[in-house]
């Protein structure tokens, strides 16, 4: 299967698009206005990886624990107003 054309979020056309976002949880395609590029390094990703707006709650949520222990993390999270 080819490469999706529109957005899996508000259908608009990546055709022309320089910048797509794949996103690591729901492995769909995004324009920039629906996904992002961001750093979890509690997740083991050592550079930026794509997310999109309904996953990024997910992977917020799952980067505050310790994947270990549970034991939640101080600190805030590592994108603001995404």
């Amino acid at each position: 299967k080819g490469e999706p054309t529109n957005c899996g979020k508000c259908d608009k056309t990546l055709a022309g698009l320089r910048r797509r976002v794949y996103c690591e949880e729901c492995n769909g395609t995004f324009c920039s206005q629906c996904g992002a590029e961001v750093e979890f390094p509690v997740l083991g990703w050592t550079e930026k990886r794509g997310s999109c707006k309904d996953c990024f709650p997910v992977l917020e949520q799952r980067s505050k624990n310790c994947q270990v222990c549970e034991n939640s993390f101080v600190g805030g999270h590592p994108m603001k107003g995404f």
